[in-house]
């Protein structure tokens, strides 16, 4: 994702990102920006719910290559995002993570799949549309008021 609070434009790794395997290197301390320290992805978030609705481990993003994170912006506020790693580019497509994009199109909502540069629209009751013109890259974290 882009973080403009860091200047980090989308579909490049963060410079604080612990290579090969994820995380990060300045999590824990005072170093971590503010834009990060706001954000939560919905794995996390669903880790402080009682345990029969929390999302599985195997869903966590360093595990699944894959990270949700809903709108955070009045532009689609019924959105989900779905970020996958380019490296695992049908991670996406794993039953546990279908069934969560499944669930909130059952609701309703639209879901972007966004892998790199390429973005999959998904809304119930429509066929995908793909967009490979670099709207994917102007998804960014935002500060989470």
């Amino acid at each position: 994702m882009a973080v403009p609070d860091l200047n980090k434009p989308a579909c490049v790794h963060c410079e604080h990102e612990a290579r090969p395997h994820g995380g990060c290197k300045v999590y824990a301390t005072p170093e971590k920006p503010q834009a990060c320290t706001d954000f939560s992805c919905l794995w996390l978030v669903s880790q402080s719910r009682p345990f029969e609705e929390r999302m599985i481990y195997g869903v966590r993003p360093d595990r699944s290559h894959v990270m949700f994170h809903d709108a955070r912006d009045e532009d689609n506020p019924n959105t989900l995002y779905v970020h996958v790693d380019p490296a695992h580019p049908e991670a996406w497509r794993w039953e546990p993570i279908l069934d969560h994009i499944n669930a909130v199109l059952g609701r309703g909502c639209a879901v972007h799949v966004i892998i790199g540069w390429r973005r999959i629209v998904l809304e119930l009751g429509k066929a995908p549309v793909t967009r490979d013109d670099g709207a994917a890259a102007r998804t960014a974290l935002r500060v989470i008021s």
